[in-house]
């Protein structure tokens, strides 16, 4: 018989180095739950709160008898701020610089306050059916099975609910394809093969969410995690954790943009990807390939002059039935080291998918098998997984908890990296069997959701260490991911319906703490539309990274001439916008903010923003809102201030609805008022040319400032701006630089440290050396700077 034990009070407490444990009863519940005198029966159980950090506060709740101290696969090691404890008869208090946890002694209550006393969040314990009196959802407690007179107990789960307040809203737990606002959801953690984005099943699921009452919660732990968002009352969020544990960790922060910082803090900063993962990847895509058709396909993208970066091997690179056992098909490809020697020749980096399942028909499994290097089933034997489906061989599954299996797995990578490889194509990984046993004695119910960060972890620090690149391809993630750069979103159909679903599962990733995503533009499953393939090649351009993918090609020359030019476009756009995209991805090391960031998360004070998931800010200066259908229609929301549009320089002032029809090569681009953005120049592959010179694009009003990253160092642009004078700085350099004034009057007279430029015609501007020219047809003015150390330009304009 299963029963709940809700905590009812109390009996005694002890300080700690971190916090205080608190020695409690848990009760099973009666019609008034106020009630603790004949209870019934009872549990002891032991719950710690402990001080993180001066905004992260950790509870912790298991049954005494079970204790145990805990080494996490997800949390970082922490620090104890400075803390006091009060006490009063009633209550007592654990308070930092910025919040306050107060404990109610008896009956049991808590509740985070910031330290101005304001709520942050706080327990709910009476959320109850009013006329049968019974609880609607579980407050902080455990279920265990009991037998009659028996109060020893098989604990199944452990619960904890918050207050979700009537206009509170939930953003996070992974990539989810589902509404963007998770409150009204019902959510649960368990890695999957979705097959697809139509339903709540995910790929990556991250047991952290953000509220926007100041609030992020993240739950310790890799079991099947169910988050109840106002399903079960919409008075109450849920948390259901199976087994004996309940570790979770509230983390406060005045913003969304706090709250990451502390949560990345706490599960680890994005790594920085190198320079070159950010141009474009083309894939051999998921049909058969050769030597021949690998190098054709390369050139062509040369030949028709689209910038890339990434040439992907997907799986048929391998041997037919013997998935994966890295050993390349020499049928197709007789001889890889000329395949990867002319592909390198043409300035591509090479890539190449994986998974961690080895076919039972490879010889590879016979030797794995042999040392023990695969899960297993309780009698131990090998765990044999129809990972592939009807049709498929059966395969092994490499256990990434034994040493000297992930030992084994990286000596076969170490041997394609010698051969050239850059990257690898980090597959699967989702579908770990509950019932398969580790090496460490845990199964696959505790272990499903932890395998995706072993495996990338270990293929992140081999591909490191042998190339120093910080880079995987993954498919499947967890808490603590983003520091293993990057993803993709799984296979979508050709769609769009899923594109836009896509772009939700984007948007949610990001408010889980992940800075680096991508998708397969034109979707996987299926062939896409021509306008299908525009459109959403136009997205996955301004993704934080971008890549060509599918079941059958995604070539655009198969799609029409009007697909190759608007491709085309978009990745010299693109390529140019590097400088300005690996910027982000230095901050994002710092910071844990992501590339690709929700309207909300910029705009955390704009009520308007709270829902909106058909756009997004890429970086904090752009603008993005994709087309989502097929006849052209775009709603987008311009918050308060002055945009741009990109395309056609016609300024709006927000805050402003805009409803309009674009072109199939436009896809609405605005420009943030107060920007800089850098932009590098055209080129076919990350590196072909120089930055220099480098222009800087300038859309000012009052103040405007940016982190240039310039490989390894800052260099910091700052621009100001009155009625008649604009002043840039630009920091610590040595190269050219083409400042762009975009909007403004006619200078009367350009600076660079009280010193006067002279000013060129347009088609002299290229060869001067210093000197400047303006554009009265568009009010652009251009200056031409060659920077040593620090420079001061002043401009000075008409009235």
């Amino acid at each position: 018989m299963d029963e709940f034990f809700g905590v009812k009070k109390v009996f005694s407490y002890d300080r700690t180095k971190r916090g205080l444990a608190f020695h409690c009863i848990a009760a099973t519940q009666l019609k008034d739950f106020n009630v603790v005198a004949n209870a019934g029966k009872t549990n002891n159980v032991v719950i710690e709160v402990n001080l993180i950090d001066v905004n992260v506060a950790q509870l912790r709740m298991m049954p005494w008898d079970f204790y145990y101290k805990k080494q996490s696969n997800i949390v970082k090691a922490t620090n104890v701020p400075p803390f006091e404890v009060i006490e009063t008869p009633q209550t007592i208090k654990l308070k930092t610089s910025e919040i306050q946890v107060i404990v109610n002694l008896d009956p049991w209550a808590l509740r985070v306050e910031t330290s101005r006393a304001d709520i942050i969040c706080q327990e709910v314990f009476d959320d109850y059916e009013i006329t049968e009196k019974t609880l609607l959802t579980y407050p902080l407690g455990l279920i265990a099975e009991t037998e009659k007179r028996d109060t020893s107990k098989k604990v199944t789960s452990t619960h904890e609910s918050f207050l979700l307040r009537a206009d509170e809203h939930i953003y996070g737990l992974g990539e989810k394809f589902i509404n963007f606002d998770k409150r009204g959801q019902a959510i649960t953690m368990w890695n999957s093969d979705a097959l697809g984005v139509r339903r709540e099943l995910s790929y990556k699921n991250v047991p952290f969410f953000m509220s926007t009452y100041g609030y992020g919660l993240l739950v310790d732990s890799g079991k099947k995690i169910k988050f109840h968002i106002g399903t079960k009352s919409n008075r109450s969020l849920e948390i259901e954790v199976p087994g004996d544990e309940l570790d979770c960790y509230v983390i406060y922060g005045p913003s969304f943009k706090r709250i990451l910082n502390s949560y990345t803090s706490l599960t680890g900063k994005p790594n920085i990807p190198p320079k070159w993962s950010f141009g474009l990847w083309v894939s051999t895509y998921f049909i058969p390939a050769t030597h021949k058709s690998a190098v054709n396909q390369a050139r062509k993208y040369r030949e028709m002059d689209i910038p890339v970066d990434v040439f992907h091997f997907d799986p048929c690179w391998l041997r037919p039935g013997r998935w994966c056992d890295f050993t390349w098909d020499k049928e197709a490809f007789p001889n890889p080291e000329k395949t990867l020697r002319q592909l390198k020749q043409m300035g591509f980096k090479v890539c190449l998918w994986i998974n961690p399942y080895v076919s039972i028909h490879s010889e590879l499994y016979t030797e794995g098998a042999k040392q023990g290097y695969f899960l297993k089933r309780n009698d131990g034997s090998v765990y044999h997984a129809a990972t592939w489906g009807e049709g498929f061989p059966a395969t092994a599954i490499v256990d990434f908890t034994n040493q000297k299996a992930k030992d084994w797995c990286k000596a076969q990578l170490i041997r394609l990296l010698k051969l050239g490889m850059d990257v690898f194509k980090t597959d699967f990984g989702e579908e770990i069997p509950e019932d398969a046993v580790f090496s460490n004695g845990k199964t696959g119910k505790e272990m499903r959701n932890i395998y995706s960060l072993l495996y990338n972890k270990t293929v992140f620090e081999l591909t490191k260490e042998h190339t120093g690149n910080q880079l995987v391809w993954g498919r499947c993630a967890y808490a603590g991911s983003q520091q293993y750069p990057t993803s993709w979103s799984g296979d979508p159909q050709c769609t769009f319906e899923d594109m836009a679903s896509v772009l939700r599962g984007g948007l949610s990733f990001a408010m889980s703490g992940m800075a680096f995503w991508s998708h397969d533009m034109g979707g996987f499953w299926g062939t896409p539309t021509q306008s299908l393939y525009i459109r959403w090649s136009q997205f996955g351009l301004f993704s934080p990274h971008s890549r060509l993918h599918g079941s059958s090609s995604r070539d655009p020359w198969l799609f029409g001439e009007d697909a190759v030019k608007v491709l085309r476009k978009y990745a010299k756009l693109r390529y140019r916008l590097i400088p300005y995209i690996y910027s982000y991805a230095y901050s994002a090391n710092k910071t844990g903010y992501p590339v690709m960031r929700p309207m909300v998360l910029e705009f955390q004070e704009d009520p308007t923003t709270i829902g909106i998931d058909s756009q997004y800010m890429f970086g904090r200066e752009l603008l993005i809102a994709p087309v989502l259908n097929n006849m052209g229609r775009v709603c987008l929301y311009l918050p308060s201030g002055r945009w741009m549009d990109y395309w056609s320089h016609k300024v709006y002032q927000g805050p402003k609805w805009i409803k309009t029809q674009v072109p199939i090569d436009v896809m609405p681009i605005f420009v943030r008022e107060d920007s800089i953005i850098p932009l590098g120049p055209e080129m076919s592959y990350v590196g072909e040319k120089k930055l220099d010179p480098l222009t800087v694009d300038i859309y000012v009003q009052k103040k405007a400032e940016f982190a240039f990253y310039d490989d390894g160092k800052v260099v910091d642009f700052e621009c100001s701006r009155d009625d008649s004078e604009i002043t840039l700085k630009i920091g610590e350099s040595n190269r050219t630089y083409i400042a762009k004034f975009n909007k403004i009057n006619e200078p009367v007279n350009v600076e660079i440290k009280g010193r006067k430029i002279s000013r060129c015609r347009g088609e002299d501007f290229e060869k001067i050396k210093e000197g400047w020219y303006f554009d009265d047809s568009n009010q652009v003015l251009r200056v031409k700077i060659p920077v040593k150390g620090i420079e001061i330009l002043k401009v000075r304009m008409k009235g």
